[in-house]
């Protein structure tokens, strides 16, 4: 091999390395709007958009409330979707290293987006930045508290504008009755042990109920349930399970 062709395989393995050396480049993120399914889960819907569901449980804490494990079918979600990547323009000072635990809100040009859960702290870190420098910048005090929503100017950042989320919305106002089961539970084709399996209900999960209950053993009751192949029935005890508000009584 000659001196030349050595130097510039020498270049290129140099270039590489610097590349792989510089800060990760913005996602491309987009914002889709997501209606549940029944047994759907944070983690589930994670996969399919290529993010956690930290990050969707952040983005719609308002209308998933206090407990990420029970989702409502038809509740709308605002999820992020990772699968693609972009590059950042030449230029830039201040690069968004994507979310991470505690800054998991969104991008539009130079703007961050409070989500629940952040900090000023974890902010500073996603950006590269001093939090105090933020602070600054926004006009607030180092002990300010940090809400969701809040707009925040990222000094020196740019290249990573994403198209901001469409507004999560509470499920549809329904007049059917529908049950949150919180163990899982074996379904079955008729209210009877001995009967066909259907399927087996998913910890923390809602289905619609689709008919008046019938008692069961030991003061238990076989609540007629959707959401599977075919209808079926569940047998449940005090304290294993909720009715929604407009369920007969």
């Amino acid at each position: 091999m000659s001196r030349k062709t050595l130097a510039v395989v020498m270049l290129v393995v140099l270039a590489g390395l610097l590349l792989a050396a510089l800060p990760a480049s913005a996602q491309s993120v987009t914002y889709v709007s997501y209606v549940v399914q029944p047994n759907d889960s944070l983690s589930k819907i994670a996969m399919q958009y290529c993010t956690t569901w930290q990050e969707i449980y952040n983005l719609n804490y308002a209308v998933i409330g206090s407990n990420p494990n029970i989702l409502t079918p038809g509740t709308v979600l605002v999820v992020p979707n990772r699968c693609g990547t972009g590059s950042v323009p030449p230029g830039c000072t201040v690069y968004d290293h994507g979310p991470s635990m505690y800054a998991q809100g969104y991008v539009q040009g130079n703007i961050y987006t409070v989500a629940y859960g952040d900090t000023w702290y974890s902010v500073g870190v996603r950006f590269g930045l001093p939090y105090q420098t933020i602070q600054q910048a926004n006009g607030y005090a180092e002990t300010s508290p940090l809400y969701a929503g809040t707009q925040l100017i990222i000094p020196g950042l740019c290249g990573s504008s994403s198209t901001p989320p469409p507004v999560a919305t509470p499920p549809p106002a329904s007049t059917t009755c529908s049950i949150t089961i919180y163990p899982s539970k074996t379904v079955y084709a008729q209210p009877d042990y001995n009967s066909t399996l259907i399927g087996v209900t998913q910890p923390n999960s809602t289905y619609p109920v689709n008919g008046a209950w019938v008692q069961g053993p030991s003061g238990s009751r076989w609540y007629p349930i959707a959401g599977f192949e075919a209808p079926g029935y569940v047998n449940v005890y005090s304290g294993e399970y909720m009715l929604s508000s407009n369920c007969p009584g």
